[in-house]
Parts: structure tokens; C-alpha cells; sequence
């Protein structure tokens, strides 16, 4: 897949925001997939890089300036008694200075996004841009209508076992199916899969879902969570409109897992499988080249 400018990509300027054999007897178990190796999840999730820590301190502030809150309105209110509050003057004047920083940390992670916001916009304009590029190949390349096919971008957030998948960016012409739901993290779906093994995943969706969905929840419920995708009963349908899904991992230049690629489309493209592969991978090489994102992307992706 080349990334030169494609023709195609005006029309989407407005859209801007297991490995199993073939023909397995249960579609579900095996999930009719392609995967040109099981990886090792573990290992290819310690490679899960970015500033861990800070993220985790961003992800508490939020709750930590609406708990401190809570002893500041009750003594205001004088609950229980303002005799009580009184003899607490150290523990109030700790919860204002707590609510106070929280308070900042939003308001500095507002400006930032604003001062770095042409950055930014550049940054989601170049995704976008090679997602793009991504559809039109494979439309042009199989004979289908680029209406059918869509493409997503992810770039994974947060520690190895908490760790989302923030979508950096779609093209879609049609408003489902849809990557919004359900909440995507690594081992979750075939993009979290792809991010798990760090290998290429594609899967027939669309004939998993609807066998899974005929046989019913009970027999859902009693499969692995490996078997289900990380997908419990009411996340499988909110994917069933999907036919074939395709994702391959991002890696920045020093091999590390930063994210995952994805394209869905006509599931008779399933016979296309090597062509598609090699279409992905090239994305995802396209997409590294573009990392690190700029300051403040996360606080916007949010």
C-alpha cells in the first residue's frame, strides 16, 4: 500500500472524527480467523509503552478534587455540628488545598491542549490521512466500493493490565457500524487481540456473531473469555453488524506496541487475506512514522 495522495481522500476530508484454520467446525470457538501467529500476550503487552505513572495520576485527579470536595461543603453546612468541623481545621484546610490542585491540573491540562491545538490538528489531519489511503487501496485493489469498507487507528493508553485502545482516528461514510462501542482494550475484540499477541488478526465477524447470537447467551457465557474476544453477551451485539475485521499491530521504532490498525469490510474479502495483511502492516508502518503525538493529544483523545 502506497500512502501518495489518493483521490479518494478528499471525499473523506469530513469524516474526521487467534490463528485458526480455515473452515473450522465451530465458528465461534475459532472465530474463523487468521492470524499468521498466537504470540505471546504477556510478553507482547510488557512492551506496552507510555509515561505509565503520569497516566495513572491523571486517570485519579478528577475523583480525588470531587472526594475533597465532600468535607469542604459539609462543614460549610455545619453537618454534623460546626463544633466538629472546628476541631478539624488542619483536615479542611488539606481538602481545599487538594480540591485547589485538582482544580489546576484541569485548568492546566486545558491550556495545554489549546497552546499545542495546531499541533495537534496537523497530527489528526496526517491519521486520518493515511487511514484514508488504507480504504482506497484495498477498495480499489478487491473491486468494492470504498462505502463498504472503513478503517480505524488506535494507539494504546494506561499500564499493561488496564491498558485502552484511544481512537486516534476513522474513516467511515456510513454511521454503523461503529468502533464506539463497545470500550476497546488490549485482549478485547480482534483489535484488542491484535494488540495482545502483537501479530495480525483477521476474523469473518459477521459469521461468529451470528452463529454465537443463534446458539444463544447461555452458551455464550459458558465460553472462555479467550473464545469470546473479551466480549460479554450485549458487547457481542453491539458488534454484529460487522463483517470481516482485520487489525495489525503499531510498533514505534524501537519495537515497542504503541497501538493497532484496523479495517472492516465485505466479508467475501476474507479470500484476499495475504493482500490485506501486507495493506495493514504497511498502514501501521505509516502510522508509527508519525509518533510520538504531540503534547496535550492525549488530554484531547481523552
Amino acid at each position: 500500500m502506497s500512502i501518495e495522495r489518493h483521490p479518494l481522500s478528499n471525499m473523506y476530508s469530513s469524516l474526521r472524527q487467534g490463528r485458526c484454520r480455515h473452515g473450522p467446525r465451530d465458528p465461534i470457538r475459532h472465530g474463523i480467523a487468521l492470524s499468521s501467529s498466537r504470540g505471546n500476550a504477556k510478553t507482547a503487552c510488557t512492551k506496552i509503552s507510555h509515561r505509565r505513572g503520569l497516566v495513572r495520576v491523571r486517570d485519579v485527579i478528577p475523583a480525588v478534587g470531587a472526594l475533597s470536595l465532600v468535607p469542604v461543603t459539609l462543614a460549610q453546612l455545619g453537618i454534623p455540628t460546626d463544633v466538629f468541623w472546628d476541631a478539624r481545621t488542619p483536615a479542611l484546610l488539606a481538602a481545599v488545598a487538594v480540591s485547589a490542585a485538582a482544580s489546576a491540573s484541569g485548568l492546566g491540562g486545558a491550556i495545554l491542549v489549546e497552546r499545542n491545538a495546531p499541533a495537534i490538528s496537523r497530527f489528526d489531519d496526517e491519521v486520518h490521512f493515511r487511514l484514508t489511503s488504507l480504504v482506497a487501496s484495498i477498495a480499489a485493489g478487491a473491486g468494492v466500493s470504498h462505502e463498504e469498507c472503513s478503517a480505524h487507528g488506535f494507539f494504546i493508553k494506561g499500564t499493561r493490565r488496564k491498558a485502552r485502545l484511544v481512537n486516534a482516528g476513522r474513516v467511515r461514510t456510513r454511521s454503523s457500524p461503529s468502533m464506539n462501542a463497545p470500550q476497546w482494550r488490549v485482549g478485547k475484540g480482534v483489535i484488542g487481540r491484535s494488540a495482545a499477541t502483537g501479530d495480525y488478526v483477521q476474523v469473518r465477524w459477521g459469521t461468529l456473531s451470528s452463529s454465537a447470537i443463534q446458539q444463544g447467551r447461555q452458551r455464550w457465557k459458558g465460553l472462555s473469555s479467550s473464545d469470546r474476544w473479551g466480549l460479554n453477551w450485549g458487547e457481542l451485539h453491539h458488534t454484529h453488524d460487522y463483517e470481516l475485521i482485520c487489525a495489525a499491530p503499531i510498533f514505534d521504532r524501537g519495537g515497542k506496541l504503541i497501538g493497532v490498525v484496523s479495517f472492516d469490510g465485505p466479508e467475501h474479502l476474507h479470500v484476499r487475506a495475504g493482500y490485506l495483511r501486507d495493506d495493514l502492516r504497511s498502514a501501521a508502518r505509516s502510522l508509527s512514522d508519525l509518533w510520538p503525538p504531540p503534547k496535550g493529544w492525549w488530554i484531547s483523545h481523552a
